[in-house]
Protein backbone atom coordinates (compact mmCIF):
# COMPACT_ATOMS: atom_id res chain seq x y z
CA UNK A 1 0.00 0.00 0.00
CA UNK A 2 2.90 2.35 0.93
CA UNK A 3 3.96 2.01 -2.82
CA UNK A 4 0.86 3.34 -4.04
CA UNK A 5 0.27 5.53 -2.34
CA UNK A 6 3.93 7.19 -2.88
CA UNK A 7 2.92 6.54 -6.65
CA UNK A 8 -0.31 8.57 -6.03
CA UNK A 9 1.43 11.72 -3.96
CA UNK A 10 3.94 12.99 -7.50
CA UNK A 11 3.34 15.98 -8.77
CA UNK A 12 2.35 19.80 -8.32
CA UNK A 13 -1.11 20.06 -8.59
CA UNK A 14 -2.65 17.63 -6.40
CA UNK A 15 -6.09 16.64 -5.41
CA UNK A 16 -7.32 14.30 -2.20
CA UNK A 17 -9.80 11.74 -4.09
CA UNK A 18 -11.80 9.58 -2.35
CA UNK A 19 -12.70 5.51 -3.65
CA UNK A 20 -15.20 4.49 -1.39
CA UNK A 21 -17.91 1.58 -1.18
CA UNK A 22 -15.48 -1.49 0.10
CA UNK A 23 -18.05 -3.63 -1.55
CA UNK A 24 -16.76 -2.87 -4.83
CA UNK A 25 -13.21 -1.76 -4.87
CA UNK A 26 -10.30 -3.54 -3.05
CA UNK A 27 -8.42 -0.95 -1.56
CA UNK A 28 -10.79 1.88 -0.61
CA UNK A 29 -9.80 5.40 1.45
CA UNK A 30 -8.48 8.49 0.74
CA UNK A 31 -5.76 9.48 -1.09
CA UNK A 32 -4.09 12.38 -2.96
CA UNK A 33 -3.83 12.17 -6.46
CA UNK A 34 -2.34 14.38 -9.09
CA UNK A 35 -4.37 16.15 -11.83
CA UNK A 36 -3.69 14.35 -15.23
CA UNK A 37 -4.07 10.58 -13.92
CA UNK A 38 -6.05 8.59 -15.64
CA UNK A 39 -8.98 7.60 -13.90
CA UNK A 40 -8.34 3.37 -15.02
CA UNK A 41 -4.66 4.14 -12.87
CA UNK A 42 -6.39 5.37 -9.84
CA UNK A 43 -8.99 2.93 -9.71
CA UNK A 44 -6.98 -0.05 -10.49
CA UNK A 45 -3.47 1.18 -9.62
CA UNK A 46 -4.49 2.70 -6.50
CA UNK A 47 -7.44 1.67 -5.51
CA UNK A 48 -6.47 -1.94 -6.78
CA UNK A 49 -9.35 -2.61 -8.88
CA UNK A 50 -12.46 -4.51 -7.35
CA UNK A 51 -12.53 -6.38 -3.88
CA UNK A 52 -14.40 -9.28 -6.15
CA UNK A 53 -11.95 -9.73 -8.87
CA UNK A 54 -14.65 -9.11 -11.21
CA UNK A 55 -14.20 -6.46 -13.84
CA UNK A 56 -15.39 -2.66 -13.27
CA UNK A 57 -18.73 -1.93 -14.83
CA UNK A 58 -18.23 2.06 -14.02
CA UNK A 59 -17.28 4.78 -11.55
CA UNK A 60 -19.57 7.18 -10.17
CA UNK A 61 -17.41 10.32 -10.48
CA UNK A 62 -18.29 12.97 -7.97
CA UNK A 63 -20.73 11.86 -5.87
CA UNK A 64 -24.26 11.38 -6.08
CA UNK A 65 -25.12 14.51 -8.62
CA UNK A 66 -22.05 13.26 -10.17
CA UNK A 67 -21.59 11.19 -13.69
CA UNK A 68 -21.10 7.50 -14.02
CA UNK A 69 -18.33 6.95 -16.27
CA UNK A 70 -17.55 3.87 -18.20
CA UNK A 71 -14.35 1.64 -18.65
CA UNK A 72 -14.30 2.90 -22.29
CA UNK A 73 -13.35 6.49 -20.67
CA UNK A 74 -10.71 5.11 -18.51
CA UNK A 75 -7.71 6.36 -20.53
CA UNK A 76 -9.04 10.03 -20.10
CA UNK A 77 -6.92 12.14 -17.61
CA UNK A 78 -8.25 12.41 -14.68
CA UNK A 79 -8.60 16.82 -15.10
CA UNK A 80 -11.58 18.71 -15.32
CA UNK A 81 -11.44 20.24 -18.83
CA UNK A 82 -10.82 16.69 -20.08
CA UNK A 83 -13.92 15.27 -18.04
CA UNK A 84 -15.69 18.56 -19.95
CA UNK A 85 -14.69 17.73 -23.10
CA UNK A 86 -16.39 13.81 -22.78
CA UNK A 87 -19.41 15.16 -21.33
CA UNK A 88 -18.67 14.42 -17.68
CA UNK A 89 -17.64 15.96 -14.66
CA UNK A 90 -15.08 15.88 -11.53
CA UNK A 91 -17.54 17.05 -8.86
CA UNK A 92 -15.94 17.11 -5.33
CA UNK A 93 -13.50 14.20 -6.44
CA UNK A 94 -14.88 11.24 -5.03
CA UNK A 95 -14.88 7.95 -6.79
CA UNK A 96 -17.78 5.03 -6.27
CA UNK A 97 -16.33 1.74 -8.46
CA UNK A 98 -18.81 -0.59 -9.49
CA UNK A 99 -18.23 -3.84 -10.58
CA UNK A 100 -20.00 -5.56 -13.25
CA UNK A 101 -23.00 -7.24 -10.44
CA UNK A 102 -24.26 -3.78 -9.98
CA UNK A 103 -27.48 -2.96 -11.64
CA UNK A 104 -26.55 0.34 -13.57
CA UNK A 105 -30.30 1.46 -13.88
CA UNK A 106 -31.26 0.97 -10.24
CA UNK A 107 -27.71 2.47 -9.29
CA UNK A 108 -29.13 5.75 -12.10
CA UNK A 109 -32.84 5.76 -10.07
CA UNK A 110 -31.13 5.80 -6.13
CA UNK A 111 -29.42 8.89 -8.13
CA UNK A 112 -32.18 10.47 -8.79
CA UNK A 113 -34.14 9.37 -5.39
CA UNK A 114 -31.13 10.51 -3.51
CA UNK A 115 -31.26 14.24 -5.30
CA UNK A 116 -34.91 14.62 -5.01
CA UNK A 117 -35.06 13.84 -1.12
CA UNK A 118 -31.92 15.91 -0.54
CA UNK A 119 -32.47 18.75 -2.11
CA UNK A 120 -32.81 21.81 -0.14
CA UNK A 121 -35.90 22.95 -2.38
CA UNK A 122 -34.85 26.53 -2.68
CA UNK A 123 -34.55 26.34 -6.74
CA UNK A 124 -36.58 25.22 -8.92
CA UNK A 125 -34.97 22.83 -10.94
CA UNK A 126 -33.54 20.82 -8.31
CA UNK A 127 -36.87 20.70 -6.37
CA UNK A 128 -39.27 20.02 -9.46
CA UNK A 129 -36.47 18.85 -11.78
CA UNK A 130 -35.10 16.22 -8.75
CA UNK A 131 -38.59 15.17 -8.23
CA UNK A 132 -39.80 14.75 -11.55
CA UNK A 133 -36.77 12.99 -12.45
CA UNK A 134 -36.83 10.36 -9.91
CA UNK A 135 -40.85 9.44 -10.29
CA UNK A 136 -40.00 9.45 -14.12
CA UNK A 137 -37.36 6.75 -13.60
CA UNK A 138 -39.32 4.71 -11.27
CA UNK A 139 -42.13 4.59 -13.35
CA UNK A 140 -39.62 3.37 -16.46
CA UNK A 141 -37.76 0.75 -14.31
CA UNK A 142 -38.54 -2.76 -14.67
CA UNK A 143 -40.12 -4.42 -11.40
CA UNK A 144 -37.77 -6.76 -10.82
CA UNK A 145 -35.05 -4.41 -10.30
CA UNK A 146 -32.60 -5.59 -7.68
CA UNK A 147 -32.83 -4.22 -4.44
CA UNK A 148 -29.47 -1.68 -3.66
CA UNK A 149 -26.26 -3.68 -3.92
CA UNK A 150 -23.75 -1.21 -1.47
CA UNK A 151 -24.12 -0.94 2.47
CA UNK A 152 -24.20 3.17 1.35
CA UNK A 153 -27.22 1.85 -0.44
CA UNK A 154 -28.91 -0.01 1.89
CA UNK A 155 -28.42 3.03 4.37
CA UNK A 156 -30.22 5.20 2.36
CA UNK A 157 -32.86 2.66 1.31
CA UNK A 158 -34.12 2.15 4.67
CA UNK A 159 -34.69 6.05 5.17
Amino acid sequence: MARRLSRARHGALARHHSVADRRHVKYAGLCEVPFGLKLGEIVNDIGGGTLSGRPVRAVQVGGPLGAYVPVSLFDTPFDYEAYTKVDSLIGHGGLVVFDDTVDMSWMARFGMEFCAIESCGKCTPCRIGSTAASRRSTKSAPARMSPPTSSCSKTFARR
